[in-house]
């Protein structure tokens, strides 16, 4: 009987052990997912200044292409 229980009791600490070891290769999946976003936030932000740079430096010379051919914009 003692030895059953023995048993139960290593059986419930191996269970706890495994969830406690899902729980942290979950814990970890979820830091990389954020960080993995964070990052692709970091890169559209970029992207979207950038983008606005490259529109507005356009608006520029075609403003400036459009006053040498005498329309002033």
């Amino acid at each position: 009987m003692i030895e059953n229980q023995r048993d139960f009791y290593e059986e419930q600490l191996e269970i706890q052990r495994q969830g406690l070891e899902n729980q942290q290769q979950l814990q970890e999946g979820l830091s990389q997912l954020q960080e993995e976003v964070v990052q692709g936030r970091r890169k559209a932000a970029i992207d979207g200044i950038i983008s606005a740079i490259g529109t507005d430096n356009a608006i520029r010379a075609r403003k400036e292409i459009e006053r040498a051919n005498g329309k002033i914009v």
